[in-house]
C-alpha cells in the first residue's frame, strides 16, 4: 500500500536524524562542501553555508520536524483506506471487480460523489475489456457495490 510508504519513510528518516545527528550532520556538511568545490572547479568555497559545529543540532531539529510531519500523513493514510471516502471506494471496488471478473492486466477507476447521500460514490471503471459504472454504498464498515451500467 503506497499511501503508508510516505509516513513510514518520514518516520524512519526522522528517527535516523535524531539518533545519528552527531555523525550525519558533519558528514553532510563535508559532503556538501566537497560537492560544491568539485562542481565549481575549486573556484568558490561555501564553508560558511555548511557549519559542521551546528550540524548536529540542525539535524536533530530536522528529525523532530520529520517525525511531527509524519503524524498527519499517517492519519490521512489510515483514514483514506478505512472509512467512507473516494480512496476507500476505489480500493474496495478494485477488489470487487477482481473477485467478479478475475485478474485484469489493465484497469482504471474514477469516483464521483453522490450529493444525495454522504459516503456514496459512483465508480466509473475500465477493467480489462470491461467498462461500466458501479454505485458504492457505505454500509458502516465496508462498501457494497451495485452495477449501474456495464459495457
Amino acid at each position: 500500500m503506497f499511501e503508508f510508504a510516505i509516513p513510514v519513510v518520514l518516520l524512519l528518516a526522522g528517527i535516523i536524524c535524531l539518533a545519528y545527528a552527531h555523525w550525519i550532520g558533519p558528514a553532510f556538511c563535508r559532503l556538501g562542501k566537497a560537492f560544491w568545490r568539485i562542481s565549481t572547479l575549486g573556484l568558490t568555497d561555501l564553508r560558511w553555508f555548511y557549519p559542521e559545529e551546528k550540524a548536529p543540532r540542525i539535524f536533530r531539529s530536522l528529525g523532530v520536524a520529520l517525525i511531527l510531519f509524519c503524524i498527519p500523513w499517517g492519519i490521512m493514510a489510515v483514514v483514506s483506506v478505512s472509512g467512507p471516502g473516494a480512496i476507500a471506494a476505489m480500493r474496495e471496488s478494485r477488489i470487487y471487480l477482481s473477485d467478479r471478473h478475475g485478474a485484469a492486466g489493465s484497469w482504471q477507476l474514477s469516483t464521483q460523489s453522490l450529493a444525495s447521500s454522504e459516503g456514496d460514490y459512483l465508480v466509473t471503471y475500465r477493467y480489462g475489456d470491461r467498462s461500466g459504472v458501479l454505485r458504492a454504498t457505505w454500509k458502516g464498515d465496508r462498501y457494497e457495490f451495485f452495477e449501474q451500467r456495464s459495457h
